[in-house]
C-alpha cells in the first residue's frame, strides 16, 4: 500500500527489502511495480466449471476439453525477457484479476450462444444445478 506518496511495509518487509537490495549491489537490476488487483475467487472458478459442464453435456465434449478450446478466448499478457525481447505468458485463468475473469465468462457464454445456441445459467441457477449434481 501506498500513503503519503511512500510505500507502507512492515518491518519485516523493510527488513527483507533492504537485504535484497544490499544483495544486488553493483548488479542491474528490473524492478516491476504494478497496482494489486484481487485475483479471481473461488467462487467465480466453480460458476465456470458448471458454465463447462453445461458446455459439455450439450456438446458430447469433457469439461476439460471445453476448457481447452476456451483458452483462445482469455486476455493475453506479455513479459520481456533479459534481452528486451517480449514474449507470451502461458495463458491461464489464475492470472486473471475478479474483473478480467468476469469478462472471460461473458466471453465462454458469448461462444456458446453463437456456436451452439445455448443460453448458459446465471450464478444463482449454475448454484442450483451444482447442489443437484453433487452429494
Amino acid at each position: 500500500m501506498v500513503v503519503n506518496g511512500k510505500p507502507l511495509l512492515s518491518p519485516e518487509e523493510t527488513n527483507m527489502l533492504n537485504a535484497w537490495m544490499r544483495s544486488q549491489n553493483g548488479k542491474t537490476i528490473w524492478l516491476m511495480v504494478d497496482d494489486r488487483r484481487p485475483p479471481r475467487t473461488i467462487l467465480q472458478n466453480n460458476y465456470l466449471w458448471v458454465l463447462y459442464d453445461y458446455i459439455s453435456n450439450h456438446t458430447g465434449s469433457t469439461s476439460e476439453e471445453v476448457h481447452m478450446e476456451m483458452r483462445q478466448y482469455l486476455p493475453r499478457f506479455y513479459t520481456k525477457d533479459d534481452k528486451g525481447n517480449e514474449r507470451e505468458i502461458e495463458k491461464s485463468t489464475t492470472r486473471l484479476t475478479t474483473t478480467e475473469f468476469n469478462k472471460y465468462i461473458a466471453e465462454v457464454k458469448a461462444w456458446a450462444a453463437r456456436e451452439y445456441g445455448l443460453t448458459l445459467p446465471e450464478p444463482i441457477q449454475a448454484q442450483k444445478i451444482r447442489a443437484t449434481i453433487e452429494p
